[in-house]
């Protein structure tokens, strides 16, 4: 849960996160301004999730396995092979690569689940937006 937490955080700030840091890197911009984007920034990552070891060895592991879907009609999930090697990889033991194929399958079909109700959703609409 709380890996799919921060995924849901992250994807509902990542375009504001990287339109203020923006902002904050342009030194054309006044310095008020600069100073309101770095409060909303602030504001922005107040509510940024926690990230303990384990759940940042799950982030880890979806940024990096994401790649490895096979992509055709439909993204397909993330193999179970391959979350395996990524744990090998890593030499994780045991009971840390359980639970990180456990977290990687479980957000995975969280994903699959929520871009298939968006499909059917927009198909309800007749395809559109």
């Amino acid at each position: 849960k709380r890996v799919a937490a921060w995924l849901a955080w992250s994807e509902a700030n990542a375009a504001s996160e990287r339109q203020l840091r923006s902002r904050i890197d342009d030194e054309s911009v006044q310095a008020g301004v600069r100073a309101q984007a770095e409060n909303q920034l602030d504001a922005i990552n107040a509510r940024r999730p926690e990230v303990d070891f384990a759940v940042a060895r799950c982030l880890a592991a979806w940024g990096d396995l994401s790649t490895c879907r096979a992509v055709g009609m439909a993204m397909g999930p993330i193999p179970w092979t391959a979350i395996v090697a990524w744990c090998e990889f890593h030499d994780l033991d045991y009971d840390t690569a359980v639970l990180v194929i456990d977290v990687i399958r479980m957000v995975d079909r969280d994903r699959a689940e929520a871009a298939e109700s968006k499909r059917r959703i927009d198909e309800l609409r007749g395809g559109k937006r």
